[in-house]
């Protein structure tokens, strides 16, 4: 049994009661567990609760359209999609959803046990979440408020405003003043964009949030060369820094330009590294160079922003294949 001491908020969203009862039991009696059978549901309890971890069942209606919003509004949430189509349903397929994890039924005490320490030390602000195009409900943005960035997500999109989160659920407090000029950034599959945008109001649905003047035009300030795959759960790094010490990792997305990688103990930018991923017993080897490193967290781990020296054909096609490996995006 998973371990009850945690007190861990848990949604359970799947259409057969009797999962709901089991995976409650399993998870302890001194968790919080919250069951709803259906995405609506599912989205309504998101609303009232920022949970530790969500259990989603796929093969709900509506899924596409209630999981981005629960995702922006339960932001350090752990969220599995659960699915017993085992070859059709990878991370990769469902990353758009803001999903972390991909748990096939029938799963058990195990399966659920090994989830808890990623719902304790894992840290949802840190991902972008869905990036489909450049602004969708889940999806991580930036919002430039008197020169001062703040990360929140966005909650809804309509014609001519953005909904994002504010309140309880995120860090995201500027001074904001009605018409106020701020500026938007937006992380998109082809690049960084930006667009102008005004302060319209609060709003409390789903949850409390700022109505922002949605951007007429956006102009990209970053392109990506190389588009950016996400990883198997598992897929390993281990960077080798110039005065030689070796540090252990974890990828979480990579393309034939750069990765992102989860390491503990900081770089500075500029440092030049060698890089071995590796995925089970196949590994890549390739030489990169430091691009922007986050300030350690609570548990010392940073996010590592690294760029791929330049590869000549051979090179770029042995990486393309291990890319093609690790990712999930291939069924």
């Amino acid at each position: 049994m998973v371990n009850s001491d945690n007190g861990v908020k848990v949604l359970v969203v799947d259409p057969d009661p009797y999962v709901n009862r089991v995976i409650g039991a399993l998870i302890g009696r001194n968790s919080d567990v919250t069951t709803a059978s259906n995405s609506r549901a599912g989205r309504r309890a998101a609303s009232m609760q920022n949970f530790d971890l969500i259990l989603w069942d796929l093969r709900m209606d509506r899924c596409s359209d209630e999981l981005p919003i629960v995702r922006a509004i339960c932001p350090d949430a752990l969220i599995v999609a659960t699915t017993s189509e085992i070859k059709t349903i990878t991370i990769g397929s469902v990353a758009h959803l803001g999903v972390d994890h991909v748990l096939h039924k029938p799963y058990g005490m195990d399966a659920l046990s090994d989830l808890m320490p990623r719902v304790l030390t894992s840290d949802r602000n840190s991902t972008n979440g869905p990036a489909g195009d450049i602004m969708n409900p889940g999806q991580r943005v930036t919002v430039l408020a008197d020169n001062v960035r703040h990360s929140t997500r966005v909650m809804n999109v309509t014609q001519d405003a953005v909904m994002v989160v504010g309140g309880s659920r995120i860090a995201f407090a500027p001074p904001l003043r009605r018409g106020m000029r701020l500026t938007i950034e937006s992380t998109g599959v082809n690049g960084v964009y930006c667009g102008a945008s005004r302060y319209l109001g609060t709003v409390s649905e789903p949850v409390d949030g700022y109505e922002l003047l949605y951007p007429t035009k956006f102009v990209r300030l970053q392109r990506r060369v190389h588009p950016r795959f996400a990883v198997e759960p598992g897929t390993e790094a281990t960077v080798s820094v110039e005065d030689g010490n070796l540090l252990a990792g974890a990828v979480s997305n990579i393309s034939l330009g750069g990765s992102a990688l989860v390491i503990r103990g900081a770089i500075n930018p500029g440092a030049k590294l060698v890089v071995t991923y590796r995925l089970g017993n196949v590994e890549y080897i390739v030489n990169a160079t430091v691009v922007r490193c986050s300030p350690p967290d609570t548990l010392g781990l940073v996010r590592l922003m690294v760029q791929h020296s330049e590869l000549d054909t051979d090179g770029s096609s042995q990486l393309r294949e291990w890319i093609m490996f690790s990712s999930s995006s291939n069924p």
